[in-house]
């Protein structure tokens, strides 16, 4: 289990065990230490993920899946922050997961197992002085579709959290519940409900973000690539030339309708170059008006009044269009 913000506990880079984290896994996840392992150290460290992954498969034999939670956050001005601060932050929130996805590969793909890691809303909106930690938070989404394309069949994960208050849950303001669609701050367990579910053998997702800020009891998928494999979507191209087809049958259809329909209301525009072809049915129809078009440079007109005349037809019944319609 990496090192993580315990409460009632301090670290320092000099003591990297708290004196009591076995108890408090042991009260949290409410396992006996049969089950479980616990392996202190700095997650940014790539000797911690090794010995993690190596103590976890000697102990239970294989692995089944990987969570990488741990974060901090150090809110400063930016003319503030330090270069070492920065690097820290993104040491624990971000290579971290790197160094665990890169130590664990090998026994994930022997399980099919599934990666999952904590990125945050902030990786899409941030706060005023958040500038590591956003970053660290987007960089773990991109990884997490990155770990997707290179670890499948290894189902990849990251869940992005909003506010979630990890104690003291008692002394929130009624407005601070306020705030949010559900109506109440998130919980640790609504994280933990979509961990699980992640982590499932049955899942089916193959590169996930899943945001909550808590406008629901758990959180809210949002696909970034779904399927075995984690293979890209592709354009159906046999499909599209059908639904194009079909579209246009449809629509030659509808224009047919729409034209036998209308018969008796329609006018006559024509091109008055073919008068002999057109104005014999156009005479025919008993319209009061027949529309003639002379096209640009043409002169039709005259033509078709003459073959207009040869027929019977009284001169008045004509109007002639101008060439731009």
């Amino acid at each position: 289990m990496p090192q993580s913000d315990v409460p009632g506990e301090k670290t320092s880079p000099t003591q990297p065990h708290p004196p009591d984290s076995l108890r408090y896994a042991r009260n949290v996840f409410k396992v006996p230490e049969s089950k479980m392992r616990v392996i202190a150290g700095d997650v940014g460290d790539e000797v911690t993920a090794k010995r993690a992954v190596t103590a976890t498969v000697e102990r239970f034999g294989q692995l089944d899946g990987v969570v990488s939670n741990a974060g901090i956050m150090i809110r400063k001005p930016l003319r503030q922050l330090t270069l070492a601060e920065w690097r820290r932050v993104l040491d624990v929130n971000l290579t971290a997961a790197f160094l665990l996805a890169k130590a664990g590969e090998r026994a994930l793909r022997q399980t099919n197992g599934a990666f999952v890691s904590i990125a945050s809303t902030r990786a899409e909106m941030s706060e005023p002085d958040t500038e590591a930690y956003s970053a660290s938070k987007g960089g773990l989404v991109a990884l997490t579709h990155a770990l997707a394309m290179s670890l499948a069949p290894v189902r990849v994960n990251c869940i992005s959290p909003g506010w979630i208050a990890t104690r003291d849950y008692n002394k929130l303001r009624r407005k601070d519940h306020a705030q949010h669609p559900a109506g109440r701050v998130g919980r640790p367990e609504d994280i933990a409900e979509v961990v699980a579910w992640l982590l499932d053998r049955d899942g089916r997702s193959r590169a996930r973000d899943s945001a909550s800020d808590s406008d629901s009891d758990s959180a809210a998928p949002r696909v970034a690539n779904d399927g075995r494999g984690a293979r890209p979507f592709r354009v159906n191209r046999r499909g599209v030339l059908y639904a194009v087809v079909v579209l246009m049958l449809v629509q030659g259809a509808y224009f047919q309708w729409l034209f036998h329909s209308t018969a008796q209301q329609r006018w006559y525009v024509f091109d008055a170059r073919f008068p002999s072809k057109i104005l014999a049915p156009a005479l025919a129809s008993n319209r009061s008006t027949v529309y003639l078009y002379d096209p640009p440079g043409r002169s039709g007109y005259i033509q078709a009044l003459w073959h207009g005349a040869l027929r019977g037809a009284d001169a008045s019944r004509f109007v002639r269009l101008a060439p731009d319609g």
